[in-house]
């Protein structure tokens, strides 16, 4: 319906972020390297992610630069930097003190997020309006969607206010010109 291509990645866990951020780099290339076979736009792969999914989301895009493994082979020469992000009520933004997560660098060209939280995600939305923060003050495509309600994990069956995500992603992904 929004004309969209979706692969999913199982990646390892639990505790593993090294493990997982690898895991995705490399989908993220073996993605671009199969785009014609695919029928993908190579310039147009993003990642969404929820909960820890989007904190590993958030990661890919602000680290990039150098792969987290040894290169096995050509795939590993096409860029892992994804071109979006959604983080969908992402956990692990913050450091607890007031910090964004040190793994995440903020220092990069980082491709346009969405953020997307409810306020009643007590234990992960102050992350999430930390980083939003953070993004404004770097400039760029990025937004951040604040529902009162919706809580933690539900996907795409939210009976809260976060019931029009899914809705709301699609306009942004049009918005940034993906669609």
């Amino acid at each position: 319906q929004a004309g969209l291509s979706a692969l999913v990645l199982k990646y390892r866990t639990p505790d593993n972020r090294e493990g997982a951020l690898q895991d995705l780099q490399r989908a993220l290339s073996l993605t671009r390297s199969h785009a014609f076979e695919w029928d993908i736009d190579p310039d147009c792969i993003g990642v969404i992610g929820f909960s820890a999914g989007g904190h590993l989301a958030a990661s890919a895009s602000t680290q990039f630069l150098a792969r987290r493994y040894e290169a096995i082979d050509s795939v590993d020469t096409l860029s892992c930097r994804p071109d979006f992000v959604m983080l969908v009520y992402p956990a692990y933004l913050d450091d607890k003190q007031g910090n964004v997560s040190a793994d995440i660098n903020l220092q990069v060209d980082i491709p346009p997020s969405l953020i997307l939280h409810s306020e009643d995600d007590r234990n992960h939305v102050t992350g999430s309006r930390l980083y939003a923060k953070r993004l404004k003050k770097k400039g760029g495509q990025h937004a951040f969607k604040l529902y009162s309600s919706g809580g933690h994990g539900y996907g795409l069956h939210s009976k809260g206010e976060a019931r029009v995500w899914p809705d709301e992603a699609i306009q942004w992904l049009r918005a940034i010109g993906t669609q």
